[in-house]
């Protein structure tokens, strides 16, 4: 199965991520960056988009490249990965993010986890997620909040995506 893993992300979380996938998938996989190169699904038998979340959001050249090339995804296996810190916040995310169809029509969809550089936040987003860590802290009382990618989770993804062969 020849899989195309298109991504994209700011601080090397997703790309991480994406590598992860493309060693479980094996030599069939490609994998590319959005933020820098194009991407022609026509030419895969499946193909997987993966995306960090800022604020609630995945990053826009995901998003332009899902709505640009909906047609040629219709009828192929597809999924869908994100990369977020907040693993509770996981579903909305996705809800949120892509519509409804689309993500019924994946045959796997899983956020990966998540990793946070404060060095790579400007001053407004460190902010917010200081904030945000401090407010978890004090509803969950979890002093350890250290998200990380899930490596287990990115091979199961890539099984069930391989377990689905036609």
């Amino acid at each position: 199965m020849r899989v195309l893993i298109v991504y994209a992300g700011r601080t090397g979380t997703c790309a991480k991520a994406a590598r992860l996938l493309q060693e479980a998938f094996g030599s069939g996989a490609s994998l590319r960056d959005l933020r820098t190169e194009k991407a022609f699904p026509e030419r895969y038998d499946a193909v997987v988009a993966g995306s960090a979340v800022r604020s609630g959001q995945i990053e826009p050249a995901v998003r332009s490249w899902l709505m640009k090339n909906e047609k040629a995804l219709r009828g192929k296996k597809c999924g869908i990965f994100i990369c977020n810190a907040f693993m509770e916040e996981s579903a909305s995310i996705l809800r949120n993010n892509f519509p409804k169809a689309f993500l019924e029509e994946c045959v796997a969809v899983e956020s990966f986890g998540g990793e946070i550089h404060m060095e790579e936040l400007g001053f407004s987003d460190r902010m917010k997620l200081m904030s945000q860590m401090k407010r978890r802290r004090r509803i969950a009382g979890d002093s350890s909040l250290i998200p990380c990618l899930l490596p287990d989770t990115i091979r199961d993804f890539a099984a069930q995506m391989q377990a689905e062969e036609d």
